[in-house]
């Protein structure tokens, strides 16, 4: 009966140290990711842009800003995340310049800049 009584320890002990990697290993790999937004390099006035963004918190309701090079505001939009924290939606920009996207994550301010050029 003893040694039955030590192989289940032994296996119980085990299992735990597993269970202990592989909850570390999930938690360093959460851990270390960053919330980010991303537009494309150029676009062209008129035309969509797709603006995409991850590492956020689930379902929540995003404001993204697009602004000028003088810091005006050229377009507004919101947006909800999807349950794995990311989102992409497609925003149309009226004027040409250096257009930045940005929102504003608790105490994180995220920007991506685009050139949007006029149509030829």
């Amino acid at each position: 009966m003893k040694n039955h009584s030590v192989l289940l320890t032994r296996t119980w002990r085990y299992f735990m140290a597993l269970c202990f990697l592989f909850l570390s290993a999930s938690f360093y790999s959460n851990a270390d990711a960053s919330a980010w937004i991303s537009s494309p390099s150029s676009g062209v006035v008129g035309h969509d842009m797709s603006i995409s963004g991850g590492n956020m918190p689930p379902s929540a309701l995003l404001t993204i800003q697009a602004t000028n090079e003088n810091g005006e505001l050229v377009l507004e939009v919101q947006v909800f995340t999807r349950s794995d924290g990311n989102f992409e939606t497609e925003m149309v920009i009226e004027e040409s310049g250096l257009i930045t996207f940005s929102l504003q994550l608790e105490n994180q301010q995220l920007q991506s800049v685009s050139s949007v050029i006029s149509d030829v």
